[in-house]
């Protein structure tokens, strides 16, 4: 079945409760979620996500942290 960024990020979270960085990842997944949350995982890529970086670019966000963002949504 398709999935939407949104109910992809929730089992993402679910399955990974253990993780150290649990509570950063929350918080990237939300960010991103404004941005893509009920776009279909398959039509996700690069040019979707220009959005978000530039959202994040005029909020002055480093671009590494801009990363750490993206680094949650490649796959895996």
């Amino acid at each position: 079945p398709k999935r939407t960024f949104s109910e992809a990020a929730a089992k993402y979270l679910i399955e990974n409760q253990h993780k150290c960085s649990i509570r950063s990842d929350v918080g990237r997944l939300k960010t991103l979620d404004q941005f893509i949350g009920s776009m279909p995982l398959d039509h996700i890529h690069m040019g979707a996500l220009q959005p978000f970086i530039a959202a994040r670019r005029k909020s002055r966000i480093k671009m590494t942290t801009i990363n750490h963002g993206l680094k949650i949504v490649r796959p895996r």
